[in-house]
């Protein structure tokens, strides 16, 4: 029965590239679900197939593909029946088997709840990463103004020790022997460093903090 469906969908030009997957048994359903070598835009379960328990195909489907919207296809059981399973197991529609014409409709339906819900999960995943860089900046911009603080102490603390070395040199004659000017040469070269370093600390901050601006 489901061969048939098939082919006359694949007949039909909005449907002509439609590739099937078909399961008789329980495992072979599994394994497709489990598959990760292609996409499944729709599952159609047929309520006759003599070894697959399609209520707890159903109940597989939602476990395993809970995204990927199911159609029921029955011919054993009326409207009534039909679509109370559909709603008891989350199937978005029912194509009885004496009325085929209404599967490419089924079909449509389907593929745009899936649309529409992965649309959804785009939008909310969006927000999420909206959130995460407005918390992002907020923390940056907290770090960047204590880091700030820090780095302006060394860079004043490294100019207020090169002066007293200037004065050191000046005031004290012990410091002008040669073996004295190269270890006041060196804490001046240190000094200098940790100055300088300070310096490129705070340009990076002044960036992290554009930044934080930037993602508010």
């Amino acid at each position: 029965d489901l061969e048939q469906f098939e082919r006359q969908l694949l007949r039909s030009e909005q449907f002509s590239e439609l590739e099937f997957h078909n399961a008789n048994q329980g495992d072979e359903f599994h394994r497709i679900l489990r598959s990760d070598n292609f996409d499944i835009d729709v599952i159609i379960l047929d309520f006759n197939v003599p070894r697959l328990d399609a209520e707890e195909a159903l109940e597989t489907a939602r476990k395993l593909r809970p995204e990927t919207p199911v159609i029921i296809l029955t011919g054993s059981v009326g409207d009534d029946r039909a679509a109370s399973l559909a709603c008891q197991y989350g199937a978005v529609d029912y194509v009885l088997k004496d009325r085929p014409a209404r599967l490419p409709q089924a079909i449509e339906k389907a593929w745009k709840r899936k649309e529409r819900i992965r649309e959804k999960q785009e939008e909310r995943q969006q927000r999420i990463q909206a959130q995460r860089l407005e918390l992002l900046g907020t923390l940056m911009a907290s770090v960047a103004h204590d880091m700030n603080n820090m780095l302006g102490g060394i860079a004043a603390g490294a100019e207020l020790l090169h002066r007293l070395l200037k004065q050191m040199v000046a005031l004290v004659p012990e410091t002008r022997t040669e073996e004295a000017r190269e270890l006041v040469e060196e804490a001046e070269h240190l000094v200098n460093l940790i100055h300088g370093n300070a310096l490129r600390g705070g340009e990076m901050v002044k960036q992290m903090t554009a930044f934080a601006k930037g993602s508010d």
